[in-house]
């Protein structure tokens, strides 16, 4: 499991940085990459984590404009759908062997699960929690 969060903070602060980069060619925006390695970093921080990037990213774009803004929000958005629908599951099915939908349904389990027990700090904590919990329950129930 760690291998894979390590992959996908990779990941995603490599792909942030770099459409970053093309929002910084064209509308002038800066620190591009800093902008990635918040997003890669943050990535450990389930919902909240890309609510700052973009957050920091909205800040950054300001000072240049509408358009910039704009397409700063395009890039997290865009970012945050691919990471969602594509890099966790196949990331964490072949750091986990979990299959793509089970991965789905542990992080739902767990932030339903902790968002009953104590709200959204309690959530993120069982979502971080909830994929290698899930692996541990299929390698056991794998062994008969």
């Amino acid at each position: 499991w760690l291998g894979g969060q390590l992959l996908l903070m990779l990941s995603v602060a490599l792909l942030t940085g770099i459409w970053m980069g093309i929002v910084a060619y064209f509308f002038g925006v800066p620190h591009a990459f800093v902008i990635g390695i918040i997003a890669g970093f943050m990535e450990l921080f389930p919902y909240i984590g890309i609510l700052i990037t973009t957050l920091f990213a909205f800040i950054v774009a300001v000072p240049f404009g509408g358009a910039a803004i704009l397409a700063t929000l395009g890039v997290q958005f865009l970012v945050q759908v691919i990471e969602g629908n594509v890099l966790i599951p196949l990331i964490m099915k072949e750091s986990t062997g979990l299959s793509a939908i089970g991965v789905i349904i542990a992080l739902s389990a767990g932030g339903t699960i902790g968002n009953a027990l104590g709200g959204v700090g309690l959530s993120i904590v069982f979502m971080v929690l909830s994929i290698p919990i899930a692996a541990s329950i299929s390698l056991f129930m794998s062994h008969k």
